[in-house]
């Protein structure tokens, strides 16, 4: 016992002596071994293996700066120029400035944007004249890009550590993958590079080397979105992510559906402002007609980003009569201001027989009461006769008069006859 407490004084006595100002590792040291050493001779191995732990746990591991021969060296670049032989030639450490122009051997070159055997030449260019044949090579030494970024449709944006032979793919999976709602296609936007690098993402995920892109520092990708959007009598208007309804089907679908109400044999899809395709969702093959034509389309019809998706509903219509190719009911997309002539159009088309100056658009108006209007839509007409149109109006299409050719021909003989009577009298 008397041992142990001499040993605990001596201990006190050396903890003492590290209050003296001393290197942080020695010390870590003394203080560690003033303490074991009360403890006997384990103790005292024990502070040596507890300062080992210590050390390594605060070495930082220095990052090498590594440029592939498709490196693009930007402002902040540091960067290192060697002459082969001629020694007195070399920077060993040179920063592009903001500009991204370097001064070096008395010429100013530019360096941001370009890669590294562009930057060699460079060089090699404007020390001609002092060294012959000069071998120059220029290195990257450091780097502030050390980091990749990535953004959009991913489940964890943001920045990632940048390693050697990063892929495309790898990012992602270290972003958590794609969401639902991405599109399919990326963009990697690279330094010094105005037009970003687009990736088919389908190529991507189905194994195409080509499309697994090997990163650089800095490199930004950007995952786009893609919706398609379907309106009228479904469950839930709205967006519907473009990966998961690439058909006309599985938009419906993915909106919960039609409502009891809707004209499933007529749903339109509207691309860019411009109807596309009459959609019968009742079939599943598309038809035997070309589809270049104005056939119906079956409900496996091809989506695009952007794509609106209108379900009418069954009231949803336009009466259209008189000279039209197809006269009937022509269907009118919900919250679309068609007018007049786009009703014409899906109904054919007026014929050749067709008086389009005296065209009559009759509305029932709430109380009973019917407005009508004239409507002259020939092609020299004023735009302001080409009406909108809404569900339940009712269009006709007169035929241009024309004289009966017995009548005309009865009319000429009679008036010769009297002619000739008249005459015959004087």
């Amino acid at each position: 016992m008397a041992a142990f407490a001499s040993r605990i004084r001596d201990a006190r006595f050396r903890v003492a002596a590290v209050r003296t100002p001393q290197p942080i590792g020695v010390r870590f040291h003394l203080a560690f071994r003033s303490v074991f050493m009360a403890l006997g001779r384990r103790g005292f191995l024990f502070s040596f293996v507890l300062l080992a732990l210590i050390s390594l746990s605060t070495r930082v591991p220095a990052q090498s700066a590594q440029a592939g021969p498709d490196y693009v060296f930007r402002p902040g670049d540091v960067i290192a120029i060697s002459v082969a032989a001629h020694s007195g030639e070399n920077i060993p450490k040179l920063t592009i400035p903001s500009d991204g122009s370097i001064s070096i051997y008395g010429q100013t070159i530019p360096a941001a944007g370009r890669t590294r055997a562009q930057l060699e030449k460079a060089v090699r260019d404007a020390i001609a004249t002092l060294i012959v044949d000069p071998i120059v090579s220029v290195n990257l030494v450091e780097t502030p890009y050390n980091k990749v970024y990535v953004n959009g449709a991913v489940e964890t944006p943001g920045a990632y550590d940048y390693t050697e032979g990063l892929t495309l793919l790898k990012l992602l999976t270290q972003a958590g993958g794609l969401k639902p709602s991405a599109g399919r296609t990326a963009f990697i936007q690279r330094g010094g590079q105005q037009t970003p690098h687009t990736v088919d993402l389908a190529a991507l995920y189905s194994g195409d080397p080509s499309a697994n892109v090997v990163l650089q520092p800095g490199d930004y990708v950007q995952v786009g979105e893609a919706n398609v959007f379907v309106i009228g009598l479904v469950a839930t208007q709205g967006p519907v992510f473009y990966r998961m309804a690439d058909t006309v089907l599985k938009a419906v679908a993915a909106a919960g559906g039609t409502t009891g109400a809707a004209d499933v044999r007529h749903v339109f899809v509207v691309r860019n402002g411009k109807k596309v395709a009459t959609v019968n969702l009742l079939e599943v093959e598309e038809p035997s007609a070309d589809p270049s034509t104005d056939a119906t389309r079956s409900a496996s019809f091809p989506l695009e980003p952007g794509d609106v998706i209108s379900v009418p509903a069954l009231a949803d219509v336009v009466h259209v009569e008189g000279a039209v190719t197809k006269p009937g009911d022509a269907y009118v997309i919900p919250k679309q201001r068609d007018k007049v002539l786009d009703i014409l159009a899906e109904a054919g088309g007026a014929t050749t027989e067709a008086d389009l100056s005296a065209v009559m658009l009759r509305r029932e108006l709430e109380g009973g009461q019917t407005l009508t209007q004239r409507l002259d839509l020939r092609p020299n007409g004023s735009p302001s006769q080409n009406a909108i149109v809404k569900p339940g109006d009712y269009i006709y299409v007169p035929v241009r008069r024309q004289t009966d050719r017995t009548t005309a021909l009865l009319a000429v003989s009679t008036l010769v006859s009297v002619v000739t009577a008249i005459r015959s009298l004087r």
